[in-house]
């Protein structure tokens, strides 16, 4: 018999899951924009790039967001 003691797991990700949720809401937001670019036949095309920033700046907040401990 052994009497090696468990160490408590750590967790080592990067981002917590919050930060993560950020990053694929950012992701599919630049999705839809670029997907709806490509399409075309718009009178404003502004609207594509008002797609484009929140999806960019939704993925920018998740980088400097802190993760909580859970």
């Amino acid at each position: 018999m052994s009497n090696i003691k468990k160490q408590p797991q750590t967790n080592n990700s990067l981002f917590g899951k919050q930060n993560y949720m950020w990053m694929l809401a950012g992701l599919a937001i630049m999705a839809i924009g670029f997907i709806i670019m490509a399409g075309g036949k718009s009178a404003d095309p502004k609207v594509f790039d008002v797609f484009n920033s929140i999806g960019f700046n939704s993925r920018n907040f998740c980088y400097y967001e802190e993760t909580k401990d859970e």
